[in-house]
């Protein structure tokens, strides 16, 4: 089936929902760093602990990227998939969709990261899973991008089977 504007309009609409739940984890997130720095720094200060103020990830680049994934996942299924799915099928594929793509988009960066600063790829993709706060904060990530989906895949589902018209008004 091919995809109409409704679809994008859709997908856009969730991405941004996906993108403001990512969003406000991460704000939440550095602001408990924040305050765990705060705390050690009551007890007395720590030599070697330096804390600067990250570069925050979820900005408007990876907001238009994020959408980017969601348009692509949609134009993708909804081309392949046939009008007889599931709508809650459909944007819970979406969701698995966009979660690939930010996880081969994320192995390209440490590949292309770990060549040009001569290290070993393998090495790098090591690092990256067995540290606690990226294991931590990418499983997070993908239950919120997919949390979200669920939620916006239910909503949408009620929406499409609910008939709105022809009810009394007031019981």
């Amino acid at each position: 089936m091919r995809p109409t504007l409704k679809d994008f309009l859709l997908a856009v609409i969730n991405g941004t929902l996906s993108f403001a739940a990512l969003a406000t984890f991460e704000r939440i997130d550095l602001y408990y760093d924040n305050l765990q720095f705060h705390r050690d720094m009551e007890r007395g200060p720590n030599v070697g602990y330096l804390f600067e103020q990250p570069q925050l990830f979820w900005n408007i680049a990876t907001y238009i990227f994020h959408l980017a994934l969601f348009l692509v996942a949609t134009l993708i299924l909804r081309r392949f998939l046939s009008k007889r799915g599931s709508i809650f099928f459909f944007w819970v594929s979406v969701g698995v969709l966009v979660a690939i793509g930010w996880a081969v988009t994320l192995s390209i960066g440490i590949v292309t990261n770990a060549l040009a600063t001569g290290h070993s790829p393998l090495e790098m993709f090591l690092q990256s899973i067995i540290f606690r706060s990226s294991q931590r904060t990418g499983l997070i990530s993908l239950a919120l991008i997919l949390g979200v989906n669920v939620l916006f895949g239910a909503v949408t589902q009620i929406a499409t089977t609910h008939r709105w018209h022809g009810e009394p008004r007031y019981s």
